[in-house]
This record gives C-alpha cells, structure tokens and sequence, in this order.
C-alpha cells in the first residue's frame, strides 16, 4: 500500500487521505466518529486484494500463531470514514477525479450495498 497523497487542516493534522492499496487493519482500526480523517482506498481488483489477505492471514498464523479475522465484502464494512474503490488499473484516473470531486466538495459517497454485487 502506497499513499498517493495526504490532505490536512490547517492545524496539520491529516482528514484525508489517499491510498494505492489496501491495508485490511487500517480499515478495522479505522475510528468510525471520523477523528482519524477520511481515507480512500484504489485496489486494481478486489477479490485479488481479499485472497492475498487472507494467504498472509494463513501464513502468520501459522509462523506467529496470530490470527485476523476474514475480509468482510466491502458493502459490510461499517465506516462512513472509507471508501474503497476498484479501479481496474486505473487508478490515477479514478483517483484524479474522485480528488477533484472531494477539494470541489461535490463528493457523494455511494454504498456499495445499495448495488446488486457483481463479482467476476
């Protein structure tokens, strides 16, 4: 995972954040109030991030006898502070126009679950 770009007040402190990548613990650990900033996540492919997760999870626990939950599908993730996008190799793309949408504050989010899932 790569930050691709941080935006701060003017105190300093972060309130958004841009990701290339996923970090499946940074999301559970994620303040659900928003006092951690807003975080937006760029993966080529969700179900590729989701396996790969869950291989390392398999690994750790076995050589550091650690145990993580599974992923939860994004449309369960239960934080109005990310937002996870599936950009197909596009991310620059995606990632510009979502950037321009937030500074011009004509960003609106949209639930996952509010969609009918469709993975390939």
């Amino acid at each position: 995972m790569k930050l691709i770009e941080q935006i701060s007040d003017e105190n300093g402190l972060p309130i958004i954040r841009f990701y290339d990548g996923i970090d499946f613990n940074m999301i559970s650990n994620h303040p659900v109030n928003g006092s951690d900033g807003f975080l937006f996540f760029f993966v080529d492919n969700w179900v590729i991030e989701k396996k790969i997760y869950e291989r390392e999870n398999k690994i750790n626990s076995i050589l550091e006898d650690e145990y993580k939950p599974p992923v939860e599908d994004t449309y369960k993730i239960e934080n109005p502070y990310i937002s996870i996008y599936q950009t197909n190799g596009n991310t620059n793309d995606i990632y510009q126009t979502i950037r321009k949408k937030v500074i011009t504050e004509d960003y609106v989010p949209h639930r996952y679950d509010q969609y009918e899932p469709h993975i390939s």
